[in-house]
């Protein structure tokens, strides 16, 4: 199935073992003013027969080309997939606005078309939608396409956030333990980590085991660091098993251990993690005593 959401951002994180947190950027031409990221109220049917009755039928006319859409680009065929997307956001799908936002975004079945996906993105953002909202904040945020602008891109992340959008609540957390277009703030970035840790978000759970580790805004817990570093190394987090795998070496928050610690270490060496392999690479060296 088609993901709902873009990810434009190339963060490397800087937790327990860091690295420099450069994002990818691509300047655009479209300028955009703040007001025109202003939420406005979902459009409202007024209550008469004749329009209760031409919506119901429009929306099922919607929802019909909005399935052949998602059967069409499961199966590949991108170009019909973005005629269904286009019928139904003509209808009024907000849903589907997204998704053919999504197409034009990467190129899909239409020619790539940031300033066409940002549209669909606002449209679907200002009549409510979670995953539109945070597209168009990444937009923003990376400046993909359009001029970047961090207060945009936050006031879109705290609409998303807000509305329980997980990854929106980890890039508002994210900018504020940064500092990146809003006062650093790690009491704040513990409270919104935490709310995308609770609904089990990897890359929330692993910040959120940093801010324990380090008593950046938290009183410093071992205990609770190796917990969501655990929750998310579970879930395949490269830096979480790194981190996991230093905390074993180390026997911080857990007793020491080893082959443990190896054996975290060499999942994240698996996946590439540079620092990672460094670690396991030492380790040998005391085990072999070499």
């Amino acid at each position: 199935m088609m993901s709902a959401k873009i990810f434009l951002l190339l963060f490397c994180s800087s937790w327990i073992i860091g690295c420099s947190t450069t994002p990818e950027i691509e300047m655009g031409k479209v300028v955009i003013t703040h007001e025109e990221a202003l939420p406005k109220q979902t459009d409202k049917l007024q209550d008469k027969p004749n329009d209760l009755e031409r919506a119901a039928h429009q929306y099922q006319n919607a929802s019909d080309s909005f399935k052949q859409a998602q059967i069409h680009y499961n199966n590949g065929n991108f170009d019909l997939a973005a005629r269904e997307y286009q019928k139904a956001a003509e209808h009024g799908l907000i849903r589907a606005q997204n998704d053919l936002g999504l197409m034009y975004f990467e190129g899909k079945g239409v020619l790539k078309d940031f300033t066409k996906a940002r549209k669909c993105f606002r449209e679907a953002a200002h009549r409510g939608l979670p995953d539109a909202q945070y597209n168009l904040a990444l937009m923003y945020h990376s400046g993909k396409g359009i001029n970047k602008d961090l207060a945009v891109a936050k006031r879109w992340y705290s609409i998303a956030a807000k509305r329980h959008d997980a990854d929106a609540q980890y890039w508002l957390g994210f900018m504020y333990y940064t500092g990146e277009g809003v006062n650093q703030d790690f009491l704040l970035a513990k409270k919104w980590f935490h709310k995308a840790a609770d609904q089990g978000l990897p890359k929330a759970q692993s910040g959120l085991g940093e801010l324990y580790y380090s008593g950046k805004g938290v009183t410093r817990d071992f205990t609770r660091a190796v917990y969501w570093t655990r929750k998310a190394a579970n879930q395949g987090r490269a830096d979480a098993q790194k981190n996991l795998g230093m905390m074993y070496y180390k026997g911080t928050g857990v007793k020491k251990d080893i082959v443990f610690a190896y054996q975290w270490l060499s999942l994240a060496t698996a996946q590439g993690d540079t620092e990672a392999k460094k670690g396991r690479d030492f380790l040998i060296t005391q085990v072999s005593g070499k």
